[in-house]
């Protein structure tokens, strides 16, 4: 029988490389990371179990030694944040919308974010005006 080896398992999503695009300034720690780019300023702090090292233009999630199947779940976990954080203050974000039926009407004025929605009922109606109010831009992409 021979002894088992303890070897640091890694996530497939974490063990993709986030791409810091130009403009954006990113300023890590060991538990949380913080973005400034065009669209603003954010920070968001993150799982305990995974370290976040800067290589070139890319940012990489590792799970920590030792930590087995643990460190593989929040490796994803993180990875999904930073990628996140670095998207906010990129590009920002935007909903993307499909509404089906008849009688339906979508309506976004301005920038005060005046939003028709007396066609919506129930969660999506909240949905929508909770996006359209925190600055999200939405997109109706068709109506059938």
């Amino acid at each position: 029988m021979s002894t088992p080896t303890t070897s640091t398992r890694v996530s497939r999503v974490g063990k993709r490389p986030v791409p810091v695009p130009a403009g954006v300034t990113v300023t890590l720690s060991t538990t949380r990371i913080e973005a400034k780019g065009p669209k603003g300023t954010f920070a968001k702090d993150l799982p305990p179990n995974v370290e976040v090292a800067k290589q070139g233009n890319d940012l990489h999630v590792k799970p920590k030694a030792g930590l087995g199947v643990t460190g593989a779940k929040f490796q994803g976990l993180a990875r999904a944040l930073v990628k996140n954080v670095i998207e906010g203050v990129s590009k920002g974000y935007d909903v993307a919308l499909d509404l089906i039926g008849t009688g339906y009407r979508a309506e976004l004025k301005g920038q005060d974010r005046a939003v028709s929605e007396r066609f919506i009922i129930g969660t999506f109606a909240s949905t929508l005006w909770a996006a359209a109010c925190a600055g999200i831009a939405i997109w109706l992409l068709r109506v059938t």
